[in-house]
């Protein structure tokens, strides 16, 4: 008798072990995919923000066309006012520099 208690014993434990076992697996399973599911939104929203970064990256204006045009101190030239005849510029583009002599400044309309 007393070892039919002992393998009775064993065998309910064997299937409180596989119980726990497979509540594991589920448990993990569970979080597994929700930290999955949270990382693909998370990987979504810093796509979104990479979009919005880029768009407003100065770089992506050079390559439109546009340009910057600094004085001999390096200040962004915003105004014909800015600078005057005989001063050399820098006008940065997106791939170099170019450097000029002022030789003319003409008023809008004129």
């Amino acid at each position: 008798m007393e070892s039919f208690d002992r393998e009775n014993l064993i065998e309910v434990m064997d299937k409180n072990i596989k119980l726990r076992e497979r509540d594991v697996t589920v448990a993990y399973e569970k979080s597994f995919n929700e930290a999955k599911k949270h990382f693909g939104e998370f990987n979504h929203s810093m796509e979104k923000a990479l979009l919005r970064m880029e768009g407003v990256n100065p770089l992506n204006q050079f390559r439109k066309g546009y340009s910057i045009t600094e004085n001999k101190i390096r200040e962004i030239v915003k105004s014909i006012d800015d600078i005057g005849v005989g001063e050399e510029i820098n006008t940065i583009l997106s791939d170099g520099k170019i450097t000029s002599k002022i030789l003319k400044i003409s008023k809008k309309g004129v």
